[in-house]
C-alpha cells in the first residue's frame, strides 16, 4: 500500500439519516443533537483515577522492561530466564480476563481528565456495528476508557497483531479483551455478527500525531469498508476530541517516520509535562456519528468500495465540523 500525504479538507456530506434528540441544546439547521452517555456530574482525579492513568501510561514501558529481562536470560541469569519462559508462555495462551476488566473499570481512569464525554448522534444497532475511530494518537484513551467502562455495548476492539506480540503488553491488551484485526479473525468475528472498534488509520495515524493539528490517516485505509460490505455492517465514523492534546509529540522527519512503519515500526515519539503521564487538564469529547448502513455485497468491487469509503471520509469530516467548534478548536481536519 503506497502511503499518500497529501493534505485534504471536504465539506459536504452526501449521507442523510435522521437526528436523534436528546437535549434542548441550539444546533444548526440539519446538525445532528447529541446523546451524552457521561455523567455531567462527575470527580474530578479521586486518588484511584491518578493510580490509574499512572498504571495505564507505565505499561506501555512494559516491552523493554521484557527485552531487559530477557538480555539476562541470554547471559544466563536463572531467575531471568525463568520470567521469560513463563511470559511467553502466558502471552501464547492469554486471553480475555474479567479479573484484569474490572480492575481497570474500577480505577475510572476517565475521571483523570478534567472533562471525558462520550455522545452519539444516535444510538447503536444490538449487532453489525463496526465503529471507526479516530484518531489514534498514542493508546486511543477515547476508545479504550469508555470501552472498559462498557458504554460502548458489547463490542470487540480490534488491534494489529504486532502490538499483540510485544513482549507483556500484549498480554495485558489480551486480558483486556483486545483481539487481532486481521482477516481471518475478521472474518469469524463479522459472520457471526459481532459488533466491532477498529482504529483503520493503525500505525501511521499515530506516526503523523500533533498537538497542536488534527490529523487523519485514512485516504487509502479501504480494507475494513470492503469487509463491511462482504457482511452489510452498519458503519460509524468517531473522532475523538482532545486525543491528541494529551501528549507533545516528535514531528520532525514524518516521510522517514512513516516509512519505518512499513516494516512494521513505530515512528511516534512522545512526552507530557508529567513524562509518560497524559495532560490531565483536558477535555475529552468522543463524537459517535450516525451509521453509514452498507449493503451486503458478497464480492463488493473496487467502484463498491471507493464510493463507500468515500462516503465514509465525508461523514467524518461532517461530525469534525460540526462539533469542533463545541469540543475542540476551530481548525481544519487534515487527511493524509
Amino acid at each position: 500500500m503506497t502511503n499518500n500525504t497529501s493534505e485534504t479538507t471536504i465539506t459536504s456530506s452526501q449521507v442523510e439519516a435522521q437526528s436523534v434528540c436528546s437535549s434542548p441544546e441550539q444546533v444548526k439547521p440539519n446538525q445532528a443533537k447529541l446523546i451524552t452517555v457521561t455523567p455531567k456530574d462527575r470527580e474530578i482525579r479521586p486518588w484511584r483515577s491518578i493510580f490509574g492513568g499512572a498504571f495505564m501510561m507505565t505499561y506501555l514501558t512494559t516491552p523493554f522492561i521484557m527485552c531487559y529481562i530477557y538480555f539476562k536470560a541470554v547471559q544466563g541469569d536463572v531467575l531471568c530466564i525463568t520470567l521469560s519462559i513463563i511470559q511467553i508462555i502466558a502471552q501464547i495462551y492469554a486471553k480475555r480476563w474479567d479479573a484484569w476488566c474490572r480492575l481497570l473499570n474500577y480505577l475510572d481512569m476517565d475521571l483523570y481528565f478534567d472533562e471525558f464525554g462520550l455522545h452519539f448522534e444516535e444510538e447503536l444497532a444490538k449487532e453489525k456495528v463496526l465503529l471507526g475511530i479516530h484518531p489514534h494518537n498514542v493508546v486511543t484513551l477515547g476508545m479504550t476508557l469508555n470501552q472498559f467502562k462498557g458504554r460502548f455495548g458489547k463490542q470487540n476492539i480490534c488491534a494489529s497483531r504486532v502490538l499483540l506480540y510485544m513482549p507483556l503488553l500484549g498480554m495485558l491488551h489480551k486480558f483486556s479483551g483486545i483481539v487481532p484485526v486481521d482477516a481471518q479473525n475478521l472474518k469469524k468475528l463479522m459472520s457471526a455478527n459481532r459488533n466491532l472498534s477498529i482504529v483503520p488509520g493503525g500505525f501511521e495515524e499515530a506516526t503523523i500525531s500533533s498537538s497542536t493539528k488534527d490529523k487523519v490517516f485514512i485516504k487509502n485505509r479501504k480494507g475494513f469498508i470492503k469487509f463491511a460490505l462482504r457482511y452489510g455492517y452498519n458503519v460509524h465514523p468517531v473522532f475523538i476530541f482532545g486525543e491528541n492534546k494529551m501528549f507533545e509529540y516528535f514531528e520532525k522527519f514524518e516521510e522517514f517516520r512513516l516509512l519505518m512503519n512499513k516494516v512494521k515500526l513505530v515512528g511516534l515519539i512522545f512526552w507530557s509535562r508529567l513524562g509518560l503521564l497524559p495532560e490531565p487538564r483536558l477535555k475529552v469529547n468522543t463524537v459517535v456519528g450516525k451509521a453509514i448502513k452498507l449493503p451486503q455485497i458478497a464480492e463488493p468491487t473496487a467502484q463498491d468500495v471507493d464510493k463507500y469509503h468515500t462516503i465514509y471520509i465525508e461523514e467524518l469530516q461532517r461530525i469534525f465540523n460540526e462539533n469542533k467548534i463545541k469540543f475542540g478548536d476551530n481548525h481544519d481536519l487534515i487527511i493524509y
